[in-house]
């Protein structure tokens, strides 16, 4: 017989070793089979579109679509030296290249077609909606957690301002996609551990970066992950994945930080002290768990109250927030690992907008757009709480989905409702102004904005009446504001009221010396009224401060057209075309300019050009008639002269028949 052997016991120094815990599973929870849940999936997608089909009626509005699309001259006119500049270029004192590169090709594709390009507005959260919808299911491998997320984050009212307002959707909507992708392939990293994936998601981190500031906080997002995974957060592996990662945001953390100081109104820093910043940031944060879940009241402008008379309950939201804290800590110690990432992915991916409103005041207390992607972390723990509430309560699983069910109709249809007022400027601040009223006898200084843009909108649909009422009025709650002086002054000036005119574009000036614009109508104003040597200063001073003020050198073009210098006007025009090159207008002033200098073919094929993109305009075919006339080509001349009269030109009958 053979010794009996006693069992093996491992030998160390008898402290217990800790192991990296293996990442979480969890059964994949099938409500049905594969093709119900493509049904399921498939009725959100098409609920979404339902709820946001008036977003496709709507067109721009003058609250920064003009600045970053309309007339920004690099996405309109799409080209290498324009993609060059994109990527070297603070545009608005934002850096966002790649958000501005996909509007350039969506310009160059679509054209201005407002509701062309709101149609990708809409695809692209349908796009998010589905990342959102993989990221959880592959995150938690649960399609009932996926599909609440992501039909939370799609039908929620506060979504309609980053879909429906073209500038949010530009660079909100992007960043998200890019960032949902990135965090969506790290995911498919930790549990293939194929390298391609990890690669895959630092560039579409980067791409985000690139799009808006907020993706800074991707990283941070990341750890959360490795967290809810078990993953040791200290383990060197884990930390290093991190290293590339941290590097790109802490790049663009500090270009961020660099625009702070010039991106917000510093003079309101002091205003309010650093206390009440703080207060402010938590207000935000409680509004936002609020109107998540009862999205009421919104805003697209949500106004600072005055100093005088900060309301008492402010000051009960810092104390929310530490109860939400805590709630963190707490889940933390509890092991509570899916509510702490819930948490965590809202606290992370809002934290960059909270702490910039402390370091400064920006022009709005709060913004909808700034819980576009931070909700998925807020739907999810709603998720998670239906879901375990059915597991306690199977007897009442139905009636849980059929409430569901309801509030999500409801919310669509708070969304339906709220697309309607984007859709067009005046609808959009009057409703901003309708929420920002104070009490009887009180004024609201910082609907200043809102007043002169609803004036110039009111004013572009001929209002001039409501225009001047909305300059008086933004005139009167801010008169340091240079914009309604110069509103207003461009409001007289096209009336031919020069006399009214001149005394606001020297106050807009006055308030700010170097508004290009200003320089630019002031020059326009002193040209109408034939002070050419005033108007020429104006104009110069005008493209000095900003060379890409396109009419500045159309003002220019045409003081030079009055003082017979034909050449110079041919140059300013080439640079305004340069900046515009669709302007079918300023195509024929060039034609017109090519006939003083008797450069008659080149004028013909400027015409031809001109009536290419605007076939309606009769002025163009008269034009191109007395060409056609000089150069001895009647039949020609007459089809366009009677061309130009079909189309409402006033066609001299002498000049008809001699044509004849």
């Amino acid at each position: 017989m053979g010794t009996a052997r006693s069992p093996r016991h491992l030998r160390g120094s008898g402290k217990t070793r800790r192991i990296t815990r293996a990442p979480l599973k969890t059964a994949l929870v099938q409500t049905g089979s594969a093709r119900n849940q493509l049904l399921w999936l498939g009725l959100l997608l098409v609920a979404t579109c339902a709820a946001y089909l008036p977003v496709l009626r709507g067109g721009f509005t003058n609250y920064d679509d003009d600045l970053y699309i309309l007339d920004n001259h690099l996405v309109r006119n799409l080209s290498f030296e324009n993609v060059k500049a994109l990527f070297s270029t603070i545009i608005w004192n934002q850096y966002s290249p790649v958000a501005m590169l996909v509007m350039a090709f969506e310009f160059k594709l679509l054209g201005a077609s407002a509701p062309a390009l709101k149609t990708v507005s809409v695809l692209l959260h349908l796009g998010n909606t589905l990342l959102v919808f993989q990221f959880i299911r592959k995150l938690f491998n649960r399609f009932d957690y996926a599909l609440i997320t992501a039909a939370l984050f799609a039908l929620n009212t506060l979504q309609v301002e980053s879909v429906a307002w073209f500038s949010a959707s530009l660079k909100v909507g992007a960043y998200a996609f890019f960032t949902l992708a990135s965090l969506l392939a790290y995911v498919s990293f930790l549990k293939s551990r194929t390298p391609v994936w990890f690669g895959l998601s630092l560039l579409l981190f980067l791409l985000s970066c690139l799009c808006k500031e907020q993706a800074i906080a991707l990283p941070v997002t990341l750890l959360a992950i490795d967290y809810l995974y078990g993953r040791r957060l200290r383990d060197h592996v884990v930390l290093l994945e991190k290293v590339p990662f941290f590097i790109i945001s802490i790049i663009f953390a500090a270009v961020t930080l660099s625009l702070t100081g010039r991106m917000q109104h510093q003079q309101m820093v002091f205003y309010y002290t650093p206390v009440e910043r703080l207060v402010f940031a938590c207000l935000a944060l409680v509004t936002y768990l609020v109107k998540l879940i009862l999205p009421l009241n919104l805003s697209a402008f949500y106004t600072y109250p005055l100093k005088e008379s900060i309301p008492g309950y402010y000051y009960w939201t810092p104390p929310i927030v530490i109860l939400l804290l805590a709630a963190l800590y707490v889940s933390w110690k509890r092991q509570q690992r899916l509510i702490v990432f819930g948490i965590a992915f809202f606290l992370i991916n809002l934290f960059l907008t909270l702490f910039s409103q402390i370091l400064a005041v920006r022009d709005t207390m709060m913004a909808d757009r700034y819980v576009y992607l931070p909700a998925v972390g807020y739907f999810f723990i709603v998720a998670y709480a239906v879901v375990e509430l059915m597991k306690k309560k199977p007897h009442l699983r139905t009636t849980i989905w059929t409430g569901l069910a309801i509030y999500g109709s409801l919310v669509g249809f708070l969304t339906w409702q709220r697309a309607h007022v984007w859709e067009n400027s005046i609808t959009l601040f009057t409703d901003v102004i309708a929420k920002g009223q104070l009490e009887e006898g009180k004024y609201n200084p910082f609907l200043e904005l809102a007043y002169n843009n609803r004036g110039v909108a009111r004013k572009r649909s001929g209002d001039r009446a409501g225009a001047l009422a909305d300059f008086n009025q933004a005139i009167t709650l801010n008169p340091s504001d240079p914009s309604p002086w110069l509103n207003r002054a461009d409001l007289h000036f096209d009336a031919g009221e020069f006399d009214a005119a001149m005394p606001d574009y020297n106050k807009a000036l006055e308030v700010d010396p170097k508004k290009a614009k200003a320089y630019a109508n002031r020059g326009a104003s002193y040209g109408a009224q034939n002070k050419f040597d005033l108007a020429q200063r104006d104009l110069n001073r005008a493209i000095e401060l900003d060379p890409t003020l396109a009419d500045a050198f159309g003002n220019r073009a045409l003081l030079y057209y009055n003082t017979k210098r034909f050449d110079e006007e041919l140059a300013d025009i080439d640079r305004y075309l340069r900046l515009r090159p669709e302007d079918a207008e300023m195509m024929n002033m060039r034609a017109l300019a090519l006939i003083d200098l008797n450069r008659l073919p080149e004028a013909e094929s400027e015409f031809d050009r001109a009536i290419q993109i605007s076939r309606s305009s009769g002025a163009f075919y008269l034009n191109r008639s007395h060409l056609y006339q000089r150069t001895g080509r009647k039949t020609q001349a007459l089809d366009d002269a009677q061309r130009a009269q079909s189309l409402g030109v006033k066609v001299d009958p002498q000049y008809l028949n001699s044509l004849r």
